[in-house]
Order: structure tokens, then sequence, then C-alpha cells
């Protein structure tokens, strides 16, 4: 859950900077070298460089999860465990 929203509020951000060349080439008029080519290849290189960012994140969201999951699991053998042997101790 916490990691969607990271990733989520990530992507909403990612979106808005992408786009603002473009909305400032609407709103400052430019000639026409700067709205064909620079602006459309900074909007390219932003989101080719949030869309690695994202993939990095991904994979860093990912691993914690596993993490945190794996040290659960283990917990909870370690507890189950322990219970075991003390049942074995009672009777």
């Amino acid at each position: 859950m916490f990691s969607t929203s990271i990733l989520t509020v990530y992507r909403l951000l990612a979106t808005l900077i992408v786009s603002m060349p473009i909305v400032s080439n609407l709103l400052i008029k430019g000639d026409i070298v700067t709205s064909l080519l620079y602006l459309p290849l900074g909007s390219l290189l932003l989101a080719s460089l949030f869309i690695y960012f994202d993939h990095k994140l991904k994979q860093l969201l990912c691993s914690v999860t596993r993490k945190a999951k794996v040290n659960n699991n283990q917990s909870l053998a370690t507890g189950a465990i322990n219970l075991q042997k003390l049942r074995c101790c009672h009777y």
C-alpha cells in the first residue's frame, strides 16, 4: 500500500514536470525551431529520465517489501519453533 502510493505520487510529479516545457511553450510564444525541435527533445529526455528513475524506484520498493515479508515470515517461523519446543517440554 505504501509503495503504491509512493509510485503514484512520483508518477504524477513526473507527468507534471515532463509536460512543463509544452505548457511553457503555449504561454510564452517561441520561434518555430524551439517549438518543433527543442521542446519535443527536452520532453523526450525528461520522460526517458523519469522512466529510468521509475524503474529504479520500483526495484527499490520491491526489495524493501520482500525483505519485510522475509523478516516477518522468519519471525513467525521462529515463534512457531519456540512454541513447539515449549509444547514438547510440557508433555
